[in-house]
């Protein structure tokens, strides 16, 4: 089946046919694109009444994708209260129909993305209390009212998947709880079991027991203003369940960073990240991994997304961290730390301290542990730092690899059925 969609013939004529042609394996002609006037023998019962425009015209006349038919003198119209009902009953499956039409699967839509192909046809957890489902992913859809679209407000955590097993479940759905009922005040916010049936659910859905990632999200939920008055704001929290298909690498070529200065900022409970997302994109634009953060004292508070620790005399240190997240990935790396003997500790890390460091390293859910080879940006008066792969990082994350292996670290997933 071919889907045409006709704003996109009107916008685009030729291309649009020639694309058709080709998908049905006839060829183009320039005919196609112009007529003579008047009835045609094609016409159908309904000429007399729709097609006098048509009638006038001797080809295409080629306007803006979306611009719409111009009535009397504005094309701007004011829609029919009466209509809305039948506009809510015809958009699903006239956003099917979208996805499908030759135009967007041209462009790739949302199966144009790098990583895992799989992930194009990912199905989705969304919704309130006892209100939740799973949806395809280009279907899944967040209010523009809910309030993390409004105020960029809202609680996350990341996990991981491995061999039939969530690696410390029960810690981020209680950090996740935690953000959202103590620090945001979220009302009407998931139970922790209802968050572990709905993890269950979408892994379940799309078939996922390892080399798999999770993002938690819960926002404030839909209101009815757009004002800033969380009692406006009604409905109740929204989870939000994004499984993804991603294999860990094995580290084993270390990363790059760039630094990158921000004014103060709390990252212990507000999941806007607008400071941590436009680290990234700058780490990006300059080609490396990821940011190293710091604050106008030049004191460090971590990377875009993952926890920084460094190595001084043997002794492995990390800056103190306000988000419940980034502090359970410091206690899973305290613990391997004991075991091997390595003495750990949190306190305020400098720039000066940073680069002097004998091994620098990353630790995050996603990508596990990363050893840093090379830091650049503002500080750094010369040249890149340069670090080697560092015996304690390589110590530590072959322990870290372990971890998810051990019951009181991680929760089995129950079978599957198709």
């Amino acid at each position: 089946v071919v889907v045409l969609d006709s704003d996109d013939l009107a916008a685009d004529p030729v291309a649009t046919l020639m694309e058709l042609c080709r998908r049905l394996g006839v060829p183009y002609e320039e005919s196609m694109v112009s007529w003579e006037s008047g009835p045609h023998a094609c016409d159908g019962p309904w000429a007399e009444w729709w097609y006098e425009d048509a009638h006038r015209s001797t080809g295409w006349k080629v306007r803006p994708a979306g611009e719409g038919k111009v009535v009397g003198a504005s094309r701007y119209r004011t829609l029919d209260p009466a209509l809305l009902p039948a506009l809510k009953a015809s958009m699903p499956a006239y956003d099917f129909l979208k996805g499908l039409s030759i135009t967007r699967r041209a462009e790739g839509g949302v199966a144009r993305m790098p990583g895992d192909p799989r992930n194009a046809d990912l199905l989705v957890w969304v919704g309130t209390r006892g209100g939740g489902r799973l949806v395809p992913r280009d279907l899944a859809r967040v209010s523009p009212w809910d309030y993390s679209v409004q105020h960029g407000e809202a609680a996350q955590e990341v996990l991981r998947v491995y061999q039939g097993r969530v690696f410390l479940l029960g810690e981020h759905v209680d950090a996740l709880q935690q953000r959202a009922e103590s620090l945001l005040a979220f009302q009407r916010v998931h139970s922790k079991d209802e968050i572990v049936e709905a993890v269950f659910r979408a892994l379940a859905a799309n078939g996922m027991r390892d080399q798999a990632c999770l993002r938690l999200v819960l926002t404030r939920g839909d209101g009815y203003a757009f004002g800033m008055n969380p009692p406006a704001f009604s409905a109740g929290a929204n989870l939000i369940v994004l499984p993804e298909w991603n294999s860990v690498g094995d580290g084993s070529s270390g990363i790059s960073l760039t630094i990158v200065a921000q004014g103060p900022q709390s990252r212990s409970g507000v999941d806007g990240r607008d400071g941590s997302a436009h680290a990234k994109a700058v780490a990006d634009r300059l080609g490396a991994a990821d940011a190293i953060i710091i604050d106008t004292a030049g004191i460090v508070t971590g990377t875009s997304g993952d926890v920084v620790f460094c190595v001084h005399s043997g002794t492995l240190s990390t800056p103190p961290l306000e988000s419940p997240g980034a502090r359970i990935t410091c206690k899973t790396i305290e613990v391997i730390a004991k075991e091997h003997n390595i003495p750990w500790t949190a306190k305020k890390l400098s720039l000066d301290k940073l680069i002097t460091a004998e091994e620098v390293f990353c630790v995050g859910p996603i990508n596990e542990i990363r050893s840093v080879v090379s830091i650049d940006g503002p500080g750094i008066l010369h040249k890149a730092v340069s670090y080697s792969l560092g015996p304690i990082a390589q110590q530590l994350s072959g322990s870290y690899r372990k971890l998810p292996e051990r019951s009181d670290m991680s929760t089995e997933l129950p079978m599957y059925n198709r």
